[in-house]
């Protein structure tokens, strides 16, 4: 069925035939997905907008928003809106967050070498037998998320079930 494909000026996007056979050819080539997603779906589905609506805890949290509030979710802190009053801690949670923010058995620290860079860090990482990376300093600066997944896999050292 493939034996003879057309030059590409004959070929006629009206002939049923002829798509049908190239659609069977290319349906599963990375890059034509890539171009068909990047061209066709994104466009349309992921609007790139040049106002971003945001809001933080305080405005969620507030009455600016919502009269009712109902529950209020987030890391715990005492910094929630006036009108929610105090922050109620279940008992112990402080305590329970030291405890295994303190216990060497499931916690680590690498100490870095002076001059190090997010790509020295992330290469410590993908050869230091970790599963996660949870960068609380945000030391990982200037990549994105995407970024930052991208150069972890391709790290020399990543263990292949990771790849």
């Amino acid at each position: 069925e493939f034996d003879d494909i057309w030059p590409l000026q004959l070929i006629s996007i009206r002939d049923e035939d002829q798509m049908g056979i190239l659609y069977r050819l290319l349906r599963k080539l990375p890059h034509i997905i890539r171009f068909y997603l990047d061209n066709f779906i994104f466009p349309v589905t992921c609007e790139h907008k040049s106002l971003k609506l945001s809001a933080s805890g305080q405005d969620l949290g507030s009455s600016i928003i919502w009269g009712r509030r109902l529950g209020f979710s987030g890391t715990p802190s005492d910094m929630l809106p006036r009108e929610m009053g105090e922050c109620q801690f279940e008992p112990g949670s402080d305590g329970k967050v030291v405890h295994y923010l303190t216990d060497p058995t499931v916690v680590t620290t690498q100490h870095l070498a002076a001059g190090w860079s997010p790509t020295s860090v992330l290469d410590a990482v993908a050869t230091g037998g970790y599963t996660a990376l949870i960068d609380t300093g945000a030391l990982i600066t200037g990549l994105s998320n995407l970024e930052v997944a991208q150069y972890l896999l391709r790290a020399k050292g990543m263990p292949k079930k990771f790849r």
